[in-house]
């Protein structure tokens, strides 16, 4: 499976293998320190909305908004009140 996902300024480009029936373990469900939200994108194969995050070791991971939510949910909300734009009548 492939995913392009373009931010202001970055392109990042993943590729990953196609899951075995294992559930994903995710490094932020392991505790890894997160850095930020980069982007959020929809998967192409369920529709689910997977953020793009950064850990402070410098890695990169898509991750179900979801599980960003509820482990990190100040970060996501940061992600989305740094895009909002409101349009003046």
């Amino acid at each position: 499976m492939h995913y392009t996902l373009n931010v202001v300024g970055y392109t990042f480009s993943i590729v990953l293998a196609k899951a075995v029936d294992a559930p994903k373990s995710y490094r932020i469900t392991r505790g890894e320190g997160l850095d930020s939200v980069v982007g959020v994108t929809k998967a192409e194969h369920d529709g689910e909305l997977e953020a793009l995050v950064k850990y402070k070791n410098g890695r990169h991971e898509l991750v179900p908004t979801s599980i960003v939510a509820e482990l990190a949910p100040k970060d996501l909300i940061q992600f989305y009140e740094s895009r909002l734009r409101f349009l003046h009548a």
